[in-house]
């Protein structure tokens, strides 16, 4: 089980982020990813008190400077991630297990 981190540092911003776990506000905007944190939910905001605040999954992700994405769009590009990192796999398991006849999950008889 993993546990989060009760403060925080990012590049792009020069106050420590406290967690709060339970997001407070009935409507805050995540400022990494640019998306709404739901009320009932984690999330990282400013300890000095600026408007700044972020998704727990969004402390290591880069400033986006795009409009957020909808629910579609966002399932549309998880299962695109999730068939690269299979063909991935697929690639390295054959690089390198194929040459000895041997695949994971794969029993060959001779």
């Amino acid at each position: 089980m993993w546990s989060l981190k009760v403060c925080v540092r990012r590049e792009d911003h020069a106050h420590t982020l406290s967690l709060l776990y339970v997001n407070p506000y009935p409507s805050f905007t995540c400022d990494v990813c640019r998306g709404a944190i739901a009320q009932n939910h984690c999330m990282y905001r400013c300890s000095s008190g600026c408007d700044y605040g972020m998704h727990v999954k969004c402390v290591p992700a880069k400033v986006s400077e795009q409009a957020p994405m909808n629910e579609m769009t966002f399932q549309l590009e998880m299962f695109k991630l999730q068939n690269q990192m299979k063909v991935h796999q697929m690639a390295v398991d054959t690089m390198l297990l194929g040459n000895h006849g041997l695949h994971r999950n794969r029993y060959y008889r001779y």
